[in-house]
């Protein structure tokens, strides 16, 4: 697999930032954050302003499940995740001084020991970006689907071709207009971390989860251009991409056809928006589905036509716009 180092933000850079050089680190410690204090940095917000933009905590229906996210600060029944556990910070001997007893407190203080990564903590009390080695998977590839294609939220973002073993505290998305978004646990982020779900309204999942969209619905209509994953004590890891989250499409589209003999459906299509077209049928349910080829089915202007052994059977046909989320309909012709 082909893969290339870089830095994220060069340590000396990231420290002059901080007004401190890399020798003036002197205090090491690990501390748990909010999703509001992880991510303000990283996206580059002011810190008053991240709860309004959505960066709170994550309400779980499933509250065992929520348990088995270990990169993160879970409310003792499972029900919220309130951020991101035992985040790695370095301060300056001044900047230590300056706790009070209370402050202090909320540490974890490393002794005789330095650590690689971590977040700069400066006199005023915020966090900075965290400073670490990045691995570019240059191979890896990542895809979106969206509109009934996705279950996770109106849209999946599916990663492939990256190690992602590790503790993971949080996920970067960057736009091509420089619009960054930080994903949080549970509501985008899941235990099997090459999938990531994005909601930009209302949505319910098939555990009952409601995500919260606030600090994920400005994506709407964007191009990712990036995806970068930040683990605890590891390097990141960088995936270029080039993904759009098309325009949500709410329409309705239904499918009304018979059987034509044995081997031949003839179907028509209605409510199908403008734009749209055949992206791919399937024949029958679950793991017995296959796709049927192309050169099985016609469809042009409403009228579809499939051609096909024992035609007789579940028909899901997605539609694709160029602009829009994805359409599904279904078609059953099994009784």
């Amino acid at each position: 697999m082909k893969k290339s180092f870089k830095v994220l933000l060069p340590v000396a850079a990231a420290l002059a930032l901080s007004a401190c050089s890399s020798s003036e680190i002197t205090r090491f410690a690990t501390t748990d954050m909010t999703w509001a204090e992880f991510y303000a940095a990283e996206i580059g917000a002011p810190a008053e302003t991240m709860l309004e933009k959505g960066y709170d905590a994550v309400t779980s229906a499933t509250m065992s499940k929520s348990k088995r996210f270990t990169s993160n600060v879970v409310s003792e029944d499972g029900s919220t995740i309130t951020g991101v556990k035992a985040v790695p910070v370095g301060m300056t001997e001044s900047v230590y001084k300056k706790l009070s007893a209370d402050q202090k407190s909320r540490y974890t203080f490393i002794e005789d020991k330095a650590l690689e990564s971590y977040k700069v903590l400066d006199k005023k009390g915020s966090f900075g970006k965290l400073i670490c080695q990045v691995v570019d998977y240059a191979d890896a590839t990542a895809k979106i689907l969206s509109g009934q294609s996705s279950v996770w939220g109106h849209y999946t973002i599916s990663v492939q071709g990256a190690n992602l073993d590790g503790d993971c505290m949080g996920v970067i998305l960057t736009c091509s207009d420089g619009t960054k978004v930080g994903l949080k646990a549970q509501d985008n982020i899941w235990i099997r971390k090459s999938e990531l779900g994005i909601s930009v309204a209302e949505f319910t999942e098939p555990h009952g989860n409601k995500p919260t969209y606030k600090h994920t619905e400005v994506l709407e209509g964007k191009t990712i251009t990036n995806i970068t994953y930040l683990f605890n004590g590891a390097d990141a890891v960088s995936i270029n991409t080039d993904l759009l989250v098309k325009k949500r499409c709410d329409a309705k589209v239904t499918i009304d056809g018979s059987l034509e003999g044995k081997a031949s459906v003839k179907a028509v299509v209605a409510g199908l928006p403008e734009g749209y077209k055949v992206a791919s049928i399937r024949k029958g349910l679950a793991r017995g589905a296959r796709a049927v080829l192309d050169e099985e089915y016609t469809y042009s202007n409403g009228s579809l036509s499939i051609n096909c052994d024992d035609a007789k059977d579940v028909y899901m046909v997605t539609f694709q716009s160029e602009e829009y989320s994805d359409l599904t309909a279904l078609l059953d012709l099994s009784k």
